[in-house]
């Protein structure tokens, strides 16, 4: 079993939080459709034997990218590849994108999931962060994805931004249980390095919310999806039951996954590649029959700790049974003494040799991480 990710870079526009690979080139699209086509045919043999059970297009903006293109994509991987009957396909749209047009042709083409970037319900907000939709949009996108027939429908949201005060970030989470979806992902802001919002905040043109804030928010993001139905199997992601993101998932659980287009990483339990971050840099050297990336071998420490920091992020946590199987007793002991400090304050619990994080840990999930690994 493998995944598939298709990263396509096109945005109209930049979202001012966002520090993905993209580009407003979207000029470019259809030398990028046979680009990607032509990588899928040159990698075969990343993953033998391994059918593909889910394919996520993601970006930038995979909504912009031509229907034509984005059809030639999904028909190649189907082409190339044994992709599993029921394999989940997901396709990351933009409110402003989802018109009766698009979204019938992108159920007709095969994808049966739809993961819309929504981030706020507030204009205002919206503007300040440069979205290109509006809340109205977002909600009439909605009822047209309903409307088509897509029973598999998630939303991101954001907490912590730039004019976003508690009541607000509250009535928007309680507006997006009203349209009944199956799936929620949600994100503390982050200010990263090199993203106009970064700089913004150095100039003091906006201000970073309090730790307490975001909290608050994400307590009440929490209590108010799992009342409503939600299951919080992963840090930032709800769902209804039988609705997890397996896609996602499939990262979480050290499942193997192609990487295709500019930016896009491949995993295959041993090495992790990742493609060049140049729109033409790739074009080109894909035209010529080089795949342009870099690749790192992961060592034995580098396994661990990412088994311990992407198992930690789930609801299941990590089988302390099967750590000790997989990278031996030692480690599995040492990581026991190193937890049994945030056992005792509730930070952390164990359950059938399961060690999770409680919801007073998530608070702090990336400390308790750093401290397991050591």
């Amino acid at each position: 079993m493998a995944g598939c990710y298709v990263h396509i870079p096109f945005c109209k526009s930049r979202c001012y939080y966002c520090n993905f690979f993209s580009t407003i080139k979207t000029g470019e699209a259809d030398r990028l459709t046979e680009a990607i086509i032509k990588e899928m045919g040159l990698r075969r043999d990343y993953l033998p034997q391994q059918r593909i059970s889910t394919i996520y297009l993601g970006g930038g903006t995979p909504s912009v990218l031509p229907l034509r293109g984005l059809e030639k994509i999904l028909v190649g991987v189907k082409e190339l590849y044994e992709v599993d009957d029921n394999a989940e396909i997901t396709i990351e749209v933009n409110p402003d994108d989802v018109t009766e047009e698009s979204s019938q042709a992108w159920k007709e083409m095969g994808f049966n999931r739809v993961s819309m970037g929504i981030q706020s319900w507030d204009d205002k907000v919206l503007k300040a962060i440069n979205r290109r939709h509006t809340s109205k949009q977002a909600e009439n996108a909605i009822e047209r994805l309903k409307k088509t027939g897509f029973k598999n429908i998630s939303v991101d949201l954001i907490y912590g931004l730039p004019y976003q005060d508690v009541k607000m970030w509250k009535q928007g989470v309680n507006k997006t249980l009203s349209f009944d979806l199956q799936h929620i992902s949600s994100y503390g802001l982050s200010y990263e390095s090199g993203t106009r919002l970064s700089q913004m905040l150095e100039e003091g043109r906006i201000k970073e919310q309090e730790d307490d804030i975001y909290n608050e928010m994400y307590d009440y993001l929490c209590d108010c999806l799992t009342n409503g139905g939600f299951e919080h199997y992963e840090v930032s992601n709800f769902s209804k039951p039988g609705f997890r993101s397996r896609h996602n998932s499939s990262y979480w659980n050290d499942t193997p996954y192609f990487g295709f287009g500019p930016g896009a990483h491949s995993y295959n339990y041993t090495s992790r590649q990742w493609n060049v971050e140049h729109l033409e840099e790739y074009i080109t050297k894909i035209a010529s029959g080089v795949v342009p990336h870099e690749k790192e071998v992961l060592t034995s420490q580098q396994k661990w700790e990412e088994y311990v920091m992407l198992r930690m992020r789930t609801r299941e946590g990590m089988d302390m049974n099967h750590a000790g199987e997989m990278f031996g007793e030692s480690k599995k002991e040492s990581c026991q003494k190193l937890a049994a400090p945030y056992l005792s304050q509730g930070l952390l619990q164990c359950c059938d040799y399961h060690l999770s994080a409680t919801r007073k840990g998530l608070k702090i999930l990336n400390r308790i991480i750093e401290d397991l690994i050591e």
